[in-house]
């Protein structure tokens, strides 16, 4: 099973990663920032599972939380 975690760099994402990569069975992509959309897309077309976890918490702009965490998620969703 191919399973994608967003967000693999922030606490929750990267404690999955690692708890799930245990398993043998399991085949594990990782996205973060650092990334692009383009990698983003190849890897969603390539995964059973997604595990969205991205986002950001604390931001002093307002206007960053529409632009990283509800363009992503309907990026994704898409």
């Amino acid at each position: 099973m191919n399973i994608l975690i967003t967000g693999s760099n922030g606490f929750i994402g990267k404690n999955l990663h690692y708890f799930l990569k245990q398993n043998n069975k399991l085949n594990i992509s990782i996205f973060n920032k650092s990334k692009s959309k383009k990698e983003l897309l190849y890897l969603l077309k390539n995964s059973d599972i997604v595990i969205h976890t991205a986002g950001i918490n604390r931001s002093k702009n307002i206007k960053d939380f529409k632009n990283n965490n509800e363009n992503l998620t309907q990026f994704i969703c898409k």
